[in-house]
Parts: structure tokens; C-alpha cells; sequence
């Protein structure tokens, strides 16, 4: 296990035994899913002769701690799908799929807005894995690195019931790695609908 992975890992951790420190009735933990559009920004396709799908469909898991109405910590799973791109080169193309995929931690702020809505912004950090594979004329190859950059994100969150809420929110994911020598700098945005229950 690379060391960003571990300094995510060690983060959530101790997040989490200091959430069981605190007395029961302190902490409320709750479990999340969300699936939605994403989007492959500038991630090394948006070059001159590349033509490129950059949009295509992501989720995430998560597992959060809320301290209080205002603060919560969340840390979980997210795919967020892959870009095609298309290079043409003389006697054919290069053609191949860009992946990514990692675990996060965030923290949450939100702002009660009425007995039901209340709005969010988040902050936070992924490390996971970016995977290109690329093909031509009946040859294929892969190359992949290890990814950790910043997020954050803001959403809103409808209460259907005291355990169970709805969310829709916008988050972006940015990172470096390094795929055959090249630097590879860029954001994947996610736009997503989720169901979070409290317990």
C-alpha cells in the first residue's frame, strides 16, 4: 500500500476511534450511497487531435459521523467512471480509456435551512488509482499510478424521515500522477443523487 493511501487510511481511523470515544448519544452515524454524471476535465485528453467522452457515469459509499448538526466527517468509495479518447496518428488511431477510482475523507459543514432542507459544503481528500489503457492496430497496453489530490463539493440534503434523507450535491476531485513519463494534472467533476441513512 502506497503511503498517500496510508495517510488517508490513518485519517479515517483516527477519526473514527475519536468518534468512539465520545458518549453514544454525541456522535450520530449514518451510511450513504449517490450515483451520478461525471465529467473528465482537463485530464491530459483535451489536447489538440484528441477527441474525447469525458462524460460518463460515477457512485460513491460512504460512512459518516456527525458531531454536530453543523459538522459531520465522512469517509467511503467512489468510481467515478472513465474517459474515452480517440488520437489520430499516421497509419491509424490510438484509441484507449482513462479510469479512476479511490477512497476519501471529507469534512462536512452544513446549515440547517428549515425543518427539512438544509445545505452543505465539504472538504476533503482522495487517493485512489488513475488506469489508462490504450490500443492500436491490434496491440493494447496499460499503464496506471497512484493518485492524491484535494476535494470539495456543496450540495443540499431533504429530510424524508428522521433516519432517512435525500441529497443531491456537485464535487470535484483533483490529483496528479505520472502514466509512461508524462505528467497527467486534471479534475473529475460528479454530479450525483444519493439516499443517506442515519442510525
Amino acid at each position: 500500500m502506497n503511503k498517500p493511501k496510508n495517510i488517508v487510511l490513518i485519517a479515517a481511523a483516527a477519526i473514527l476511534s475519536g468518534a468512539a470515544s465520545l458518549p453514544a448519544n454525541a456522535v450520530d452515524f449514518y451510511v450513504g450511497g449517490a450515483v451520478g454524471a461525471s465529467n473528465f476535465g482537463n485530464t491530459g485528453t483535451a489536447q489538440e487531435g484528441v477527441s474525447a467522452k469525458r462524460r460518463d457515469v460515477g457512485y460513491k459509499v460512504l460512512l459518516g459521523a456527525r458531531f454536530m448538526p453543523e459538522l459531520a466527517i465522512e469517509g467511503g468509495y467512489t468510481d467515478l467512471g472513465k474517459a474515452k479518447f480517440n488520437l489520430a496518428v499516421p497509419g491509424g488511431a490510438v484509441v484507449g480509456n482513462l479510469n479512476g477510482s479511490g477512497i476519501f475523507v471529507d469534512a462536512v459543514g452544513t446549515l440547517p435551512i428549515n425543518s427539512d432542507w438544509s445545505a452543505f459544503a465539504k472538504v476533503g481528500m482522495l487517493s485512489g488509482k488513475i488506469k489508462v489503457s490504450v490500443g492500436m492496430a491490434g496491440q493494447s497496453d496499460s499503464l496506471s499510478d497512484t493518485v492524491t489530490g484535494a476535494r470539495f463539493g456543496f450540495g443540499a440534503t431533504y429530510s424524508v424521515t428522521k433516519a432517512v434523507s435525500i441529497r443531491t450535491e456537485w464535487e470535484r476531485s483533483r490529483g496528479d500522477a505520472t502514466l509512461g513519463g508524462q505528467s497527467v494534472k486534471g479534475n473529475v467533476d460528479l454530479l450525483s443523487v444519493g439516499l443517506n441513512y442515519s442510525f
